[in-house]
């Protein structure tokens, strides 16, 4: 189950924005939290399993239309 959700092994590399991508479409969505008190849930989401990453990605994928808000 951790090896589905990405989360049985640490990041072995430096993030790239692909690597947000493919982490989004390996658990298939990414629930937006407004809620910011150390940082926003779903960045923590992702960072969990891509490691460091830059946040401006999201709004990059977004834009590219790569990823969609519902």
């Amino acid at each position: 189950m951790l090896t589905a959700q990405g989360l049985a092994y640490p990041p072995n590399r430096p993030a790239v924005k692909a690597d947000v991508l493919a982490a989004i479409r390996g658990i298939h969505n990414l629930q937006i939290d407004t809620i910011s008190v150390v940082a926003r849930a779903h960045l923590h989401i992702l960072w969990s399993r891509v490691g460091a990453f830059d946040p401006r990605w999201l709004d990059g994928l977004h834009a590219e239309g790569r990823l969609f808000e519902y």
